[in-house]
């Protein structure tokens, strides 16, 4: 679960994009509170939260159990 995380949030790094802020904007890791580092990150003003929260353990607690997600982590 760890890894897929990763993937969907650091996807643009997976395909070599050089992102100019820490977060991707096309994901929702503005709103993800599982990353290694305290990121900030300056949203387009009017954006609402796009995500709900997730329901069971292995996407609330489970995962964490591997290490939280650095932001410059490269998914495989």
């Amino acid at each position: 679960m760890r890894h897929a995380l990763a993937y969907v949030l650091n996807n643009a790094r997976r395909h070599g994009v050089r992102l100019a802020q820490e977060i991707d904007w096309f994901t929702s890791g503005c709103w993800f509170d599982g990353w290694r580092e305290k990121l900030t990150s300056k949203l387009p003003s009017g954006l609402t939260k796009p995500v709900a929260r997730a329901r069971n353990w292995l996407l609330n607690i489970g995962w964490r159990r591997h290490g939280l997600i650095d932001h410059h982590e490269v998914p495989g």
